[in-house]
This record gives structure tokens, C-alpha cells and sequence, in this order.
């Protein structure tokens, strides 16, 4: 039935998650009830359906799909701890530039890069796409000495239109590596002009990385909402300090998980407090008609002992202290 949904352009979205196996001819049936498709914009691949296969088919797999469902939108794919085959990083290159209109991308299983030249092939991929909107590939697993991960995110600073952005080594990696990616390379991220949800997932993030991010979103005013650095304990009360530095004027981030040791916890007290203010409108409420009445009962509610609310209340708001 599914098949024929696929024949007749009568499906959008395709859900593949039973096993065929390795056999040739139901391959065969559902590569060629593909062709000429323009219905389906959603597949999801699930671990069940390709867990079997070898890197190899699964590759030619892709690719097959990226030719032949042109009006391809969104690309999932799961995983489970039995599948321990990767995805090659060259691959998804090529499929990225052979599928156009693609805005979403989720990668669960480990995307496999084996040399630098396969991180810049991916990043090219990345290069082509403007059109991606969501990215999320937490289990990058590179395998060369002394790698470098710096292309990837050079090229993700190219895609504009990008709106959320989540990365992360494998375990493996994790273990194996100690920097994949530069201070500068993180930095730019923050030049992204719609980027609203960042997270890094264990990377070796440092202060110095932090501090590249924050300048950057200071200085374009970042639309980041959301920033997740988690599952890194190489931050310490420089980072908070840089976060907090950066909420004295921006007004977008809502939300920052990241690693907090004991020296920290006072700034960390303090960004949270401004993360508050900005969840509760800050932005709005500083770019309206002021509103004296509504401004001070925002703040008073959540912060009625703390001095520092208060601060930040007369910083912003100075009008609050003239007489009526």
C-alpha cells in the first residue's frame, strides 16, 4: 500500500522502520517506486529498517533518495545502540547538494568522518544548502589524530536562513579528542542573523570559546533564545562572567545550560536573574511606550529581595524613578 502511495504521489510522509534485510529484490521495489516521486517532502528512517545494512548500501541508499524525491523537505534518521554502523560525512555532502529544498536535517547515528578531506566534503554540502532551516547531528565522529572540525561550522555560518543548530561528538570522540574546533569557529556562530536554539554537546567548550560567542552576539545582537554547552566541565567563572556581561544589553536569550562550578555560582545566580527579565519581556517592555505600572510589577514579583533586580530595573528603566 505504502508502495503504491509512492507510485501515485499520494503520500507525504514516509515512515521506514522494518527491517528488509539484505536482500536485493525488496531493495529493488522500493528504490524503483521512487521514481518520478514529488509527493513525499518527509522521510523518517528509523534504526529497525536499516539496522542490518552495511554503511555501504545504506550510502547508496541516500543517495537514491536524493534523486529521486525532488521535493524532498525533511530527512530524519534514529538510532538505537544496536546500530553501530556510521553514516560517512562525504555522503551526507553529496546528498545535501543533490536535495535542494531540504530545511530540516536529524542525524542521530554516528556520522562517520575518517579524514579532514571528509570534513571538508561535508562542509561543502553545508556550503550549497541556504535553504536548511534546522540541523542536528550530536554524534559526529571523527577518527583522524589531532582533527579539526573548523570547516563544518565555517560553513554553517553561511546558511542564513539557519534557525536552530544542535552538534555533538560520539562517545568515542568525546574520549578520544581533546579540541575539535576552535575559539574563532564557535565565535561565528553568533553572527547568524535568525539562529534562535544553539547547543554544543560534548565538545571540549572553554572559556575562551565562550568568550569568542558572547563577543560576537554583543556585537550583532544575536537572536539566540536558547544556548545548551552541556556535558563539558572545562568552563569556569569566566564564562558565566561573559554571559552576564552580555545580558547587560542583550535582551534575546531566554535559556543557558552550561557546566557551573562552585566559584561560579554567584554570577551564575545573577545571569539567571536576567534570563528571568528577558523571559518575562524585557525586550517588549523596553521598546514599547513605557509602561511604569506593569514594569515595576514584572520585576517586584519574581524579585522582591533582590537587590540587583532593582538595579537592573532603574538601569533600564530610569523613567520608573520620576515623579508622576
Amino acid at each position: 500500500m505504502i508502495l503504491n502511495g509512492l507510485k501515485y504521489n499520494c503520500l507525504a510522509r514516509w515512515t521506514l522502520t522494518k527491517s528488509v534485510g539484505d536482500h536485493r529484490e525488496p531493495w529493488c521495489e522500493i528504490m524503483s517506486s521512487m521514481e518520478g516521486n514529488t509527493s513525499v517532502t518527509d522521510i523518517y528512517i528509523g534504526p529497525g529498517f536499516y539496522g542490518y545494512m552495511s554503511a555501504e548500501a545504506f550510502d547508496e541508499f541516500l543517495q537514491h533518495i536524493a534523486d529521486k524525491l525532488t521535493n524532498l523537505r525533511v530527512l530524519s534518521i534514529g538510532t538505537l545502540d544496536f546500530t553501530k554502523t556510521p553514516i560517512h560525512g562525504d555522503t551526507i555532502g553529496l546528498f545535501l547538494s543533490k536535495a535542494p529544498k531540504l530545511h530540516t536535517l536529524r542525524i542521530e547515528r554516528n556520522v562517520l568522518i575518517r579524514t579532514f578531506e571528509e570534513a571538508e566534503s561535508l562542509a561543502q554540502g553545508f556550503k550549497l544548502h541556504p535553504s536548511l532551516k534546522r540541523i542536528s547531528l550530536p554524534n559526529l565522529h571523527p577518527t583522524w589524530p589531532n582533527c579539526t572540525l573548523d570547516p563544518i561550522l565555517s560553513s554553517l555560518v553561511t546558511i542564513t536562513n539557519l534557525e536552530s543548530l544542535q552538534l555533538g561528538l560520539s562517545e568515542e570522540s568525546f574520549g578520544w579528542h581533546s579540541q575539535v574546533f576552535s575559539a574563532q569557529s564557535v565565535g561565528m556562530l553568533g553572527t547568524l542573523p535568525h539562529l534562535s536554539w544553539l547547543v554544543l554537546t560534548r565538545f571540549h567548550i572553554e572559556d575562551d570559546h565562550v568568550e569568542e560567542l558572547c563577543s560576537e552576539m554583543v556585537q550583532t545582537n544575536a537572536p539566540i533564545k536558547i544556548l545548551d554547552i552541556t556535558k563539558t566541565r572545562r568552563v569556569t567563572k569566566r564564562s558565566w562572567q561573559a554571559v552576564l556581561n552580555l545580558l547587560h544589553t542583550q535582551v534575546n536569550l531566554e535559556a543557558v545550560d552550561m557546566y557551573c562550578s562552585r566559584e561560579a555560582t554567584q554570577v551564575k545566580q545573577s545571569v539567571y536573574l536576567f534570563l528571568k527579565l528577558n523571559r518575562e519581556g524585557r525586550r517588549k517592555k523596553l521598546r514599547e511606550l513605557p509602561n511604569k505600572e506593569e514594569w515595576v510589577n514584572t520585576v517586584s514579583r519574581f524579585f522582591i529581595n533582590d537587590l540587583t533586580a532593582v538595579n537592573v530595573l532603574v538601569r533600564d528603566s530610569p523613567w520608573i524613578c520620576l515623579r508622576n
